[in-house]
C-alpha cells in the first residue's frame, strides 16, 4: 500500500496557493485576538493564529495580518497593539472577531483593560501582552508587526487554551491532565 507521501494530494505544487492553505489548516495553533486603538479612541482587531515569539531580550513578538483586513492599517497608524491568548470558553469572542462586524460588537464582547500602551487587552486571556510596533515587513498579502513588549497580563488560574486546527476551534490538554482523566489511551509495549 502506498504512503501519504506518495499519494496525488500530498504531492500537490509547493507553489499552489490552495495547497499551501490546506498544509497550513493542518497545524494546529493558539487562537489570539489582536486589538489595538488609536489616539482617537478608534478601536479594531481581528482573530488570528499566526503569532510567534521572536526574542527574550528585548522580549518581542510577531503577528501576521492579511493587508485587506481593516486592522492592519488600525495597528499601523496606531503603533501599538494586544496579542490575547484565548481560553476555551472565549470562543465566541474568536468568533466575532474574525468577522467583519464594526468594532463596538466586536468589543462588546468580554471586559477589556488597558496596560502600558493603550491597547485593549482581554481580561479573560490566558495571557495577554501590551506591544509597541518596533518594526514591519510586507511579504505576500500580509504585513509582519515586530512588537516590542510593553507589559503583559496572565490568568493566575488560566483555562484551557482555545486552538484552531483542521478549519475548527479545538482545545488543548496536557498529557498529565488526559492521563489523570483517562482521556488518553496509551500503547502496552509488552510483547509476547
Amino acid at each position: 500500500m502506498p504512503d501519504a507521501a506518495s499519494t496525488p494530494s500530498a504531492n500537490a505544487p509547493c507553489c499552489d496557493p490552495a495547497a499551501f492553505r490546506q498544509g497550513m489548516r493542518r497545524l494546529a495553533a493558539a487562537v489570539c485576538v489582536i486589538a489595538t486603538e488609536n489616539d482617537t479612541g478608534l478601536r479594531a482587531g481581528l482573530t488570528a493564529t499566526a503569532v510567534c515569539s521572536v526574542s527574550a531580550t528585548p522580549p518581542t513578538l510577531l503577528v501576521c495580518v492579511n493587508r485587506q483586513n481593516s486592522s492592519c492599517q488600525a495597528i499601523r497608524e496606531a503603533g501599538r497593539f494586544s496579542v490575547n491568548a484565548l481560553e476555551q470558553n472565549d470562543r465566541v469572542i474568536a468568533e466575532q472577531f474574525a468577522t467583519p462586524a464594526s468594532a463596538e460588537q466586536k468589543f462588546a464582547q468580554g471586559s477589556w483593560i488597558t496596560l502600558q500602551t493603550g491597547a485593549p487587552l482581554l481580561q479573560s486571556a490566558i495571557v495577554a501582552f501590551d506591544c509597541m510596533v518596533q518594526h514591519t515587513v510586507d511579504v505576500g498579502t500580509h504585513t509582519i508587526f515586530f512588537g516590542q513588549i510593553a507589559g503583559l497580563r496572565y490568568a493566575e488560574h488560566p483555562g484551557t487554551p482555545l486552538m484552531y486546527a483542521y478549519g475548527e476551534y479545538g482545545s488543548f490538554q496536557t498529557l498529565t491532565t488526559a492521563l489523570q482523566l483517562n482521556h488518553f489511551m496509551t500503547p502496552n509495549w509488552e510483547y509476547s
